[in-house]
């Protein structure tokens, strides 16, 4: 089913590909053909379509079909900037360790601009590990703001810089604005339009984040990320039992990933159901050693506990490891809100060049 998916694709993406050089808007070049290698380009959609799909095995695939492409053609600047999302989205969600996959970014990121300096995705790549990576936020939002004036039709562009740096930065106002742009760009894209439910749920407008949420799984029902995000949204709201649901589908469908487990963990503490907390809590400490489990998961379940001085514990060793989920929800995400009184809550976000 899948190869014939591709095979249309690539039907339609070649008659494209060959009736169009370089489209323009004013001056400005709206499609640009990046490759004259057919095969290069084949694999390098093939290879994002599978890093987006967020799971250990889709991620594989997709750095290996990005290596042939780039194999294909060496000067393929996009290759690079998707190879420097593959490293990027491997430290987000549990495929590598991101003090090893966050440079890797940086690198691939910098490949591509080398052979394209003039490529907004491998700038918005660049941005996100500036500011997580290196905590210089600055930094990280003039290499956005250069991608945005590269590409400002770019929907992937403005949904990563506002997922992972302006909410990291706590500007929510932006980050709503850049996501609302980025599902009118490309309102098929189930990412975008999950995200954008997340920024609604963290502004506490429920029925907004919901009904995106729902919109995301009607674009895609069997992606485990719109059940997650939608279980943390019940969490924000205490529905719990209706997080718990959600929460379970999203383990189900990620083939058990630990951050989905420690959400789940997560609701059962928040509904009562300390003795399966305590449970799940144990699974994810002892998660296969081939997978890079993120602290995050681990704050997540002593947090829902009460265990605070464990949480902190955990905080800081996310904080350490560059845990890409828990630095950019640190400042931001509302189940935090009770710990920000605390000393410790403080030096962390100081610690990030995150400090009010």
């Amino acid at each position: 089913e899948m190869t014939d998916v591709f095979a249309i694709q690539d039907e339609i993406s070649q008659a494209i590909v060959e009736r169009l050089r370089v489209r323009l808007v004013g001056e400005r070049p709206l499609v640009k053909r990046y490759t004259e290698n057919m095969g290069a380009y084949h694999l390098f959609l093939r290879g994002r379509h599978s890093v987006n799909r967020l799971m250990r095995g889709s991620l594989t695939r997709g750095k290996e079909y990005l290596e042939e492409a780039i194999a294909l053609d060496p000067d393929y600047a996009l290759a690079y900037a998707a190879m420097a999302e593959f490293y990027f989205m491997s430290a987000f969600w549990e495929f590598m360790h991101p003090n090893e996959a966050l440079p890797k970014a940086k690198s691939a990121a910098l490949e591509a601009l080398r052979r394209d300096n003039t490529l907004a995705e491998a700038y918005v790549h660049l941005a996100n590990v500036r500011g997580i990576g290196d905590f210089d936020w600055t930094g990280g939002e003039r290499e956005f703001r250069r991608a945005l004036e590269l590409n400002p039709a770019s929907s992937t562009v403005r949904w990563y810089g506002a997922a992972f740096l302006l909410r990291a930065m706590g500007r929510l106002d932006e980050a709503l604005s850049q996501l609302q742009r980025a599902v009118e760009l490309d309102p098929l894209s189930v990412t975008a339009t999950s995200i954008l439910g997340y920024i609604y749920s963290i502004r506490g407008e429920y029925d907004l984040a919901i009904a995106q949420h729902r919109r995301a799984m009607e674009l895609d029902s069997g992606w485990y990320f719109p059940h997650y995000l939608l279980a943390l949204t019940y969490v924000h709201m205490g529905r719990l039992e209706e997080a718990i649901a959600e929460a379970e589908a999203a383990y189900e469908f990620s083939g058990h990933n630990a951050i989905t487990l420690g959400l789940l963990g997560a609701a059962y503490g928040r509904a009562g159901r300390l003795s399966e907390t305590h449970a799940l809590l144990e699974q994810v400490k002892t998660h296969p050693q081939t997978t890079y489990v993120p602290p995050y998961a681990v704050v997540a379940l002593y947090h829902s506990l009460g265990e605070v001085e464990q949480a902190f514990e955990w905080m800081e060793k996310a904080v350490e490891e560059r845990d890409v989920i828990l630095v950019c929800a640190l400042k931001t995400e509302p189940r935090y809100t009770s710990l920000h009184g605390y000393p410790r809550y403080q030096a962390l976000l100081r610690k990030m060049n995150l400090e009010p």
